[in-house]
């Protein structure tokens, strides 16, 4: 019995130290304004008994530090496999990511997908569609003194 005992506590230490995770690196928001918000509604007809898929797009263009984020969300409701289950999911209302055109929104770049706090201080996680580098002012050169 006691060598069970130690075997199992053997094999939970030794699992502990190979799945043992890296620390997370905080998250470093930044600052960024929604300059345009964009709405399209795409509906794909069912088959037979199934219902019709209804899929919300939603684009916005987030200006940052250096760059303008063209992200995009989408919903989808009903569809193949059609049902009481789809419909209570359906009825449940996806509101979304609450952005507000020419509020000021922290993000964060994770990879393909932008990290938004919304203006419900809800975080809304967007697939990255583009990327613009802002356009800048060359530096002048300073004139010499006469």
């Amino acid at each position: 019995m006691q060598a069970r005992v130690l075997a199992l506590v053997l094999l939970i230490a030794t699992a502990g130290a190979f799945g043992a995770k890296k620390p997370k690196k905080p998250i470093e928001w930044k600052a960024g304004v929604v300059l345009d918000s964009k709405h399209r509604r795409d509906v794909v007809p069912g088959a037979g008994r199934t219902s019709d898929a209804k899929i919300d797009i939603n684009n916005f263009a987030i200006q940052g530090e250096d760059l303008v984020y063209t992200v995009e969300e989408t919903n989808k409701t009903g569809g193949v496999t059609g049902g009481l289950l789809t419909q209570a999911i359906g009825n449940k209302r996806v509101t979304g990511c609450k952005l507000i055109v020419n509020d000021v929104v922290k993000y964060m770049e994770d990879g393909d997908f932008l990290l938004v706090v919304g203006a419900d201080q809800k975080t809304c996680r967007l697939g990255i569609v583009g990327r613009e580098r802002v356009k800048r002012d060359p530096p002048k050169d300073p004139q010499p003194p006469e």
